[in-house]
């Protein structure tokens, strides 16, 4: 049985825990905490579900991820913790967390990725991909195109300001500071979706997989 504990007002939850339920009738759920009920000491997610012994639970993880956590609940212990690309795009593909292996010795989860690259993939161009490719074990892949490096609306509105700050607002000043700001975009480092599939046992291993690849601006 897993717990989240709640205060008013206060995004997340305020405690979560799991109590192995033995033979027998299911424990209260109460606030006071129970026999063998484990708190998972400084994590404060939302419990979405559970497979075998392992208990999964989400969280805002930034920059248009959720980041992931996975629980062994006979021990407590966490097992493994990601961000992933939630929930589904315009496209409508899926961009959820699967279970696609189950045994006795081995779970394999799937689901897109979500990495900060240390580059920029418009400003730094191959030498940006090529890093991320190594990084990331991404296959012989041409480099994606990003979106979100314009940010049309934003780009307009800070040039307008600067040209109020100048005491120019003209067309001319407002175009050059867009063509500015679009320039220092440029400079932002890249998020990275990507597909991978990943097996749990011994030790958590990611293998990147055949899909499409996509990224944005850090937020």
């Amino acid at each position: 049985m897993v717990k989240q504990l709640s205060e008013g007002g206060i995004k997340g939850s305020a405690e979560v825990s799991i109590t192995l339920e033995r033979n027998g009738p299911q424990p209260p759920c109460k606030r006071a905490k129970g026999p063998g009920e484990m708190v998972l000491d400084g994590y404060y997610g939302f419990f979405i579900g559970a497979k075998q012994n392992l208990a999964f639970f989400e969280d805002d993880g930034g920059n248009g991820a959720t980041a992931v956590t996975t629980y062994d609940s006979r021990t407590g212990k966490q097992v493994y913790s990601d961000n992933a690309d939630f929930p589904m795009s315009e496209d409508g593909r899926s961009k959820d967390i699967r279970i696609t292996h189950v045994d006795d010795n081995q779970v394999v989860l799937s689901y897109r990725r979500i990495v900060v690259a240390e580059c920029s993939l418009p400003g730094d161009g191959t030498t940006c991909w090529e890093q991320i490719r190594k990084d990331l074990g991404i296959g012989d892949k041409p480099i994606p195109q990003c979106t979100g490096y314009g940010y049309e609306d934003w780009a307009r509105d800070q040039a307008v300001k600067a040209c109020r700050e100048q005491n120019t607002e003209t067309v001319a000043c407002i175009d050059r500071e867009i063509k500015q700001t679009r320039e220092d975009m440029k400079s932002c480092p890249s998020v990275i979706s990507y597909p991978v599939e990943v097996s749990l046992f011994p030790k958590p291993v990611v293998k990147s997989v055949a899909g499409p690849i996509e990224c944005w601006p850090v937020q």
